[in-house]
């Protein structure tokens, strides 16, 4: 039958090359019926978690040598003082030792022309060392130029090993032990295959691709067939072989007139081989050589065709970029990379391993790129190398040619050189303006001007898709927050004006992205390449975009075309290619990349091993800097100044990532960014650029940034400038990127840092900065558009193409949260990301803007003041923390330090310090004038245009915030509106984006819109995050949709709320009680929404109701009462709703008494805290005044409450909204981890699994008589602790808190429930079209819902990862299931970084061995073939007295992190359970040392007993799935299902 449908069945002879080669072709062409007979007994499939290392030598030459090291592509390992040159352009390894080559590129069809992969054998002695005994040693004797191995080879090919892993992923079934003996005919036709093992195999076509076919298996045989290269028909195929030798390397396709085989026929139609008496065909060029025609490129009728100019063109070309070239006489074209001509001949052909690279190679063995992302089907090439005189254009094509620059991924091009971008042509304008298909236009309102650019913009092609996937960014964590919500949403709105239906695949169920009003589909599934792939393979999208998910996407992607599954699903990746990330992301590439146009980078050496990494900086010099690549905010890096600690630090660093930078330490540099846009038609502009105010040493995330660059003259910014649009350039980025340069202070010495190729941090604040919308600007240009045809955003009548100039100064301060965690964690900060979020201020001055800044980073802040006070002054100045601001307000108001004292210890530019003085001075001016009656107009002015706020100058002059407001409004000092416009007025904007300041002298907005305020959520911090910024997107969303005008007020740059298309005007402004009541009072409001901010708004609710503010919703009152632990207690009793015993404390001996009363353990709460902050459990006495004066100096102007606390109790969360006192909506939920851990952290479970129905109906009385007993309007939160039923009486449920606002796990029940909780909660704070109350947990449904916390245990050092009542979870992950089992296995893999363990691994068991899930837990693993190891004797006892478990107790250093990891990996440790009661004690605490090694070494950490317990049976569940192989083509995991089918709508 003839090869026409992609269900014909295919059966290839050998997994070789050629093997391989050949199924990669038909898989290519859409055949996918394909198998693969290898007879090697040790071929693993290509998932195979692991090989043994002495399986990597076979039996034959023919055979695959496979192993971890190969399928991972470590890289050839490269040492010229023993091989000399290692390295030719194509990759090929050539190893020479005394002159003589031990190893060649030259080796026939070069499927053994990538050596051993393994670092360590840089000499023969080592090679012979590693193998095993019983197999021969290669020899390194003789001239033949040939690894002779009697019997063998013991070296793994790369390509076949890398042609392998394609061939797999794209769908072939590879079978090993499967020896043919002979072939199976029938109706005179060859129909199949007979196996040594009895097994027969039948296809439609057969290929013998493998070397164990003798001379006598051809002779009976008429072997016919048609060449694909060609289309000729071939009527014999004639063998030369020498007797007992088997043939080798050439495959036949046995098909009889309609299949093919590899090589083409010569002009007789007839293919010759040969093979001679060692069994490989000998060098091309010597004596005895087989004389093999070959066809060139341009033969045949129906083939592929290269017309002679083009040949000529490609000669002409090689010879200008390769000189040595020029001199050899030029042989022509092969189909195959091969020259068999004359040592001084060369020729141009296919590389074997990849047949889309092609490459020229000369007689001697050298090999030259000539093309890449080559597809022989339809001629389509990517010009690697420019030249002046071509581009793509010259070759036929019959696919739209590509005029962008592009680049394709292959393991074998280590090079990066674009092409050169399509230029415009101008035509003539004359004749009537039409829009053809294919024009770009200008944006502008003059129609000359539009005629003229449909005439001369060039013609970009448009990428033809339909549907888009989107790759989100996960859970939010420290180095990968919320920009990336407001990235990928803005992303999701351009895709939706151009009618893309997205798709988006994203876990984080709080972010605004993973809303219906963006995407059509949404996928809560992990961002792993596998999970990434199943989607790819359900939806089969047309695009992806990956330059909107972090450091997270971007792996993804660069992992997907690695496998191939991208190009087997034909997925386009729009914008930035491929190529380009990764060149940005290997620190080697890229500084390579930088060298080939003489941009400066820091010297800098790349590493695989720790041994390397000290090699590495002994030769550059220390101080060194660490950089890891492929990661997020620096993780892993970090600065060394001797051999001790780069070894401490590097050992850390390659758990992490696999490669590492030594670099050249440049502290005490400047820091400068620029935000850089180019797009297809190679537009560039600078959006933004921005200048750190701390030196080079602290990484951008946990800098104070200001933009635009404020010390930088004239020259060294273009200087800047102009690197920027040459780097980028370079690369071929298409869409938006960063660029960080460290700067000489005393030079205009300068090197590139990196080059972020995606959105980042930094581009979220420059949008912000700007008004500019890059990541809007961005998918429209991966989606095909130009800037010059893009809209200004904010003037509405200018293009894109144009560079922001800023008449305000912006100043970013990022927001640590380190206080929270254990006293071991290091408050020092580096070259990794500590901050949790940042804040953004915008002001006239810098003084005003840092002042304003430092209020949003934290209420308790009211400006420049002395917050702490260094015992070691100079220390905390020199080496930079969290706090370092305020150490040098305490050196510059209480040591009197000079501006030169603090630029010499801090190396923060002169200008930075003196404009902090100008505050320094003001401070003076207010404390002289010493009382409110003596500050006269010009001193308020001067302070309120230094950024003072009126509580900050009433603490200097000893008076209240409201008198110097009274007094300041008295002089008629407010603050004036002004809009962010992008071009410094230069032309009108309608921009609605606003900032306050004093240092002005008009507004620039008429206030007669009187909207609805909602109050945003802040800085994003531990216990108030994204899930907040959903809530005031939501609720002014649907504000609008009332047809009200809604104002936005918020200051954080990372959110969705704060792009100013999100409401009628968004103030970039400090959420406290002054510029709240600046703002009501300026635009007169109708009113305030102070419950969807999260606790932020909440606390300054009663002073803006006292000051005459409308407080829409739950009257304040009523919410101080539920904050107010006193009021919010006796209010439950007298609605007769349950809570723990409680007493309101003012001193120790009080609480003593209660807690003896009542009995240990008591909880310790604060009023007026978010996230649990100085909440604590306490067990015994002993511990009880400690934890009680730490409790009480957080909140000090409320009382303290000491309550009950119920260990072991199961505990509850009700969300709900209420109107006027009666239930609307309620959504109950359920911890997975028992009472005690804090609901922020805490595993949720939606609908409850374990709750009857007496329990929900107990539970829905409870929030209609709450929301009867404070009256409420609008949302509000409670947790419900259930003690289980003792004595046939039932469970009890005892209220202990209540949140009258909405609260974090909002977003998740609206979104599992398909109810938005939001919407109700508008309607009733409003009281606008009020719906009818609804019971969605009446309804019953089939899935199941978990929400997982997000940790980032990683980035604190020294934090204790340990669960308590306290919030430590930087945000959240959650995903659907049919049950508990799957919808907590697909959330878990959700958690950034988490690694499921391999099976028959091992895992390190300890903490309480009195928790009952000990036991289970244990026998769990061993029955799932986990192998248990333990460090304490007790825990050792324990596991062995359980029947059929067997643990072993190990040796565990707990002071030496490096030989920690030995014993880690020497019992392949790869999961910890350690399931303590309580924090360790000190930093050699067993407990604490695993747990705190376990994130540090990026393995799985279960740390509480119910969710380990959990985890276990879930494994248990997986595993018989196919849970823990990895993506293969076909199989679907029932948990990949969008959120619309699980729920059932469009929710």
């Amino acid at each position: 039958m003839a090869l026409d449908k992609p269900s014909s069945r295919i059966l290839i002879v050998g997994a070789g090359v050629f093997g391989l080669s050949t199924a990669e072709h038909l898989l290519r062409r859409g055949f996918r019926c394909i198998t693969i007979l290898d007879r090697s007994e040790v071929l693993p499939a290509p998932d195979a978690a692991s090989c043994d290392i002495n399986k990597i030598v076979r039996s034959s030459y023919s055979d695959i040598f496979y192993s971890q090291l190969a399928r991972e592509a470590i890289h050839l390992w490269k040492d010229e003082s023993v091989w000399g040159d290692t390295y030719h352009e194509s990759g090929v390894l050539v190893l020479r030792k005394s002159g003589n080559e031990a190893y060649t590129d030259q080796s026939y069809h070069n499927d053994i022309a990538l050596g051993a992969h393994l670092e360590d054998l840089t000499t023969p002695d080592a090679i012979r060392a590693t193998f095993p005994a019983d197999i021969k040693t290669p020899s390194f004797e003789g001239s033949s130029g040939y690894l002779n191995h009697d019997g063998g080879w013991a070296f793994a090919s790369q390509g076949v090993s890398l042609l392998m892993r394609r061939v797999a992923s794209l769908g072939a079934q590879i079978l090993a032990g499967k020896a043919v003996i002979e072939l199976i005919k029938k109706d005179g036709k060859t129909n199949g295959v007979k196996c040594a093992d009895g097994t027969a195999y039948y296809a439609d076509l057969v290929v013998l691709a493998s070397g164990s076919w003798t001379p006598s298996t051809f002779a009976s045989l008429d072997l016919k067939g048609k060449c694909l290269a060609t289309g000729q028909t071939v009527a014999t195929i004639q063998l030369t072989v020498e007797e007992g030798d088997r043939y080798r390397h050439c495959p036949v396709v046995l098909d009889f007139g309609s299949g093919f085989y590899v090589f083409p026929p010569n002009a007789d139609n007839v293919v010759k081989f040969a093979v001679h008496d060692n069994g490989f065909l000998h060098k091309p060029n010597s004596p005895d050589a087989p004389s093999t025609p070959r066809t060139s490129l341009s033969d045949g009728d129906d083939g592929l065709r290269i017309p002679k100019t083009v040949v000529k063109k490609l000669r002409d070309h090689l010879r200008m970029i390769y000189p040595e070239l020029a001199e050899k006489p030029f042989s022509g074209t092969r189909l195959c990379w091969y020259n068999d001509s004359p040592d001084d001949d060369w020729v141009i052909g296919f590389h074997p391993l990849d047949p889309t690279l092609m490459l020229a190679t000369a007689g001697s063995g050298h090999a030259y790129k000539v093309f890449e992302g080559l597809d022989v089907g339809d001629a389509r090439m990517g010009l690697l190398r420019a030249a002046p005189s071509w581009t793509t254009r010259c070759l036929p094509s019959s696919r739209t040619v590509q005029s962008t620059r592009h680049f394709h991924w292959s393991p074998y091009r280590l090079a990066l050189a674009p092409t050169k971008p399509v230029r415009a042509v101008a035509r003539s304008a004359v004749g009537s303006y039409g829009s053809e298909e294919g024009e770009h236009v200008l944006n502008s309102p003059s129609e000359l001007a539009r005629k003229i650019s449909a005439k001369v913009l060039p013609k970009i092609p448009r990428p033809d898709v339909s549907k888009v996937l989107i790759v989100g960014s996960g859970g939010l964590s420290i180095g990968q927050a919320g920009e990336f919500d407001y990235s990928g949403s803005q992303a999701l709105k351009a895709l939706r004006e151009e009618g893309v239906d997205a798709v988006l695949i994203n876990p984080n169920i709080a972010t605004w992205q993973t809303s219906h009003e963006l995407a059509s589909e949404v996928y809560f599934l992990p961002i792993t390449a596998d999970y990434v792939a199943y989607v790819l393979e359900k939806e089969r999208p047309d695009g992806v975009l990956l330059t909107f998910g972090g450091q997270s996407a971007l792996n993804v992607g660069i992992e997907l075309d690695r496998m191939g599954v991208l190009e087997r699903l034909g997925v386009k990746v729009l914008g930035t290619p491929i190529r380009t990330l990764e060149v940005s992301e290997d620190r080697d590439l890229f500084v390579q990349a930088l060298k080939e146009i003489d941009i400066p980078a820091a010297q800098s050496t790349a590493v695989s091993s720790v041994n390397d990494a000290l090699a590495a900086a002994e030769k550059i010099g220390y101080p060194v800097i660490l950089r890891s690549a492929f990661t997020l905010g620096g993780l892993g890096s970090g600065f060394a100044n001797n051999a001790d600690e780069l070894r401490d630090l590097s050992a850390k660093s390659l758990s992490l990532s696999p490669q590492v930078l030594i670099e050249r330490s440049m502290k005490g540099w400047k820091e400068l960014e620029y935000e850089v846009v180019r797009d297809a038609a190679d537009n560039t502009i600078i959006c933004c650029n921005m200048e750190n105010f701390d030196p080079l040493g602290t990484h951008t995330g946990d800098s104070i940034v200001v933009a635009p660059s404020q010390t930088l003259p004239d020259d060294e910014y273009h200087m800047l400038r102009s690197a920027a649009l040459k780097v980028i350039r370079h690369l071929g980025v298409i869409g938006e990127c960063n660029i960080q340069y460290a700067l000489n202070p005393t030079s205009r010495e300068y090197c590139v840092i990196e080059v972020n190729a995606r959105l980042s941090r930094s581009s979220a604040l420059a949008s912000k900065a700007t008004g500019y919308p890059l990541a809007y600007t961005a998918a429209k240009i991966a989606l095909g558009h130009t800037l010059p045809e893009l809209p200004n955003a904010v003037t509405k009548t200018t293009t894109a193409c144009f560079e922001p100039s800023l008449d305000y100064i912006v100043t970013k301060i990022p927001k640590w949260d380190l206080a929270k965690f254990s006293s071991q964690v290091n408050r020092e900060v580096g070259s990794a990301m500590k901050s949790v979020g940042e804040v953004m201020a915008i002001g006239r001055t810098f003084e005003e803007s840092l002042q304003k800044a430092i209020r949003q980073v934290d209420p308790r802040w009211k400006g420049f003041e002395a917050y702490i006070q260094p015992e070691d002054l100079d220390r905390a100045l020199s080496q930079p923390t969290d706090m370092r601001l305020f150490a040098i307000a305490y050196a510059m108001f209480n040591k009197n330090y000079t501006v030169d004292q603090l630029h010499d210890l801090t190396k923060i530019d002169k200008w930075f310090l003196y404009k902090i003085d100008n505050i320094v001075q003001t401070v003076y001016a207010l404390k002289a004038a010493g009382s409110l009656e003596k500050v006269d107009s010009e001193l308020m002015k001067r302070a309120k245009c230094m950024g003072f706020s009126d509580s900050h100058i009433a603490d200097l002059i000893s008076s209240s915030e409201d008198a110097v407001r009274t007094h300041r409004k008295s002089f008629g000092i407010t603050p004036f509106v002004k809009r962010i416009d992008t071009l410094a007025a230069e032309y009108p904007a309608h921009t609605n984006y606003l900032y306050t300041t004093y240092n002005a002298s008009e507004h620039d907005v008429e206030f007669d819109e009187h909207g609805t305020m909602v109050l945003g959520s802040g800085v994003y911090r531990i216990g108030s995050s994204v899930e907040f910024d959903w809530c005031a997107v939501t609720c002014a969303r649907k504000l609008r949709e009332m047809g009200k005008r809604t104002i936005m007020i918020n200051y954080n740059p990372e959110t969705v709320s704060t792009d100013f298309d999100e409401a009628d005007r968004l103030y970039f402004e400090e959420l406290g009680y002054e510029r709240v009541m600046d703002i009501y009072e300026l635009e007169q409001a109708q009113g305030v929404i102070v419950s969807v901010g999260g606790q932020l708004p909440q606390n300054i609710a009663l002073r803006l109701k006292h000051n005459g503010v409308s407080v829409l919703g739950t009257d304040p009152e009523q919410i101080d009462n539920a904050e107010d632990r006193h009021k919010f207690s006796s209010i439950l009793d007298s609605v007769g709703v349950d809570q723990p015993e409680w007493t309101e404390v003012t001193s120790l001996e009080a609480a003593k008494e209660f807690a003896s009363r009542v009995s240990y353990p008591v909880l310790i709460r604060p009023s007026y805290v978010l996230s649990g902050a100085a909440m604590n459990v306490v067990f015994e006495e002993s511990d009880l005044e400690y934890n009680l004066s730490a409790a009480a100096s957080v909140s000090p102007l409320h009382p303290v409450v000491i309550t009950k606390f119920i260990d072991n109790a199961q505990e509850i969360d009700v969300d709900a909204v209420a109107y006027k006192g009666k239930l609307l909506i309620h959504a109950i939920s359920e911890h997975v981890e028992p009472a005690g851990v804090h609901s922020g952290d805490a595993t949720l479970v939606l609908p409850p699994v374990s709750l009857g129905n007496e329990d929900m109906v107990r539970l829905k009385e409870i929030a209609e008589k709450v929301a009867a007993a404070f009256e409420i309007s609008g949302p509000y939160n409670m947790q419900v602790i259930r003690k289980p039923a003792e004595d046939d009486k039932e469970a009890e449920l005892k209220v202990i808190e209540c949140n009258l606002r909405a609260s974090r796990s909002f977003p998740f029940v609206s979104k599992v429930l398909g109810y938005n909780f939001i919407d109700y909660a508008a309607a009733a704070i409003s009281g606008h079209n009020v719906p009818e109350p609804v019971d969605p947990m009446a309804e019953k449904r089939d899935y199941t819902a978990v929400k997982v916390a997000q940790f980032s245990w990683t980035r604190l050092g020294g934090a204790d990862p340990f669960l308590g009542v306290e919030m430590a979870s930087t945000g959240e992950v959650a995903s659907f299931g049919k049950d508990i089992h799957e919808a907590y296995w697909a959330a878990l893999l959700s958690t950034t970084g988490f690694k499921v363990p391999r099976l028959n691994s091992g895992v390190l068991m300890g903490g309480d061995i009195t928790k009952p899930e000990m036991k289970t837990v244990a026998k769990g693993l061993i029955d799932l073939g986990f192998k248990l190891y333990c460090s304490s004797p007790v825990v050792e006892q324990f596991l062995n007295d359980i029947p059929y478990v067997s643990a072993k107790r190990i040796f565990f250093p707990t002071r030496d992190k490096r030989k920690l990891r030995e014993v880690f990996d020497e019992y392949e440790i790869e999961c910890v359970v350690n399931l303590a009661k309580s924090r360790g004690k000190d930093a050699v605490d067993e407990d604490y040392v695993a747990r705190r090694n376990a994130v540090d070494f990026g393995l799985p950490l279960l740390n509480n007993a119910r969710c380990a317990q959990l985890f276990v049976e879930s494994l248990a569940k997986k595993i018989p799935q196919g849970g823990l192989r990895p993506y293969t083509e076909g199989r679907i995991p029932p948990e990949v299902r969008s959120w619309r089918e699980f729920v059932g709508k469009r929710a």
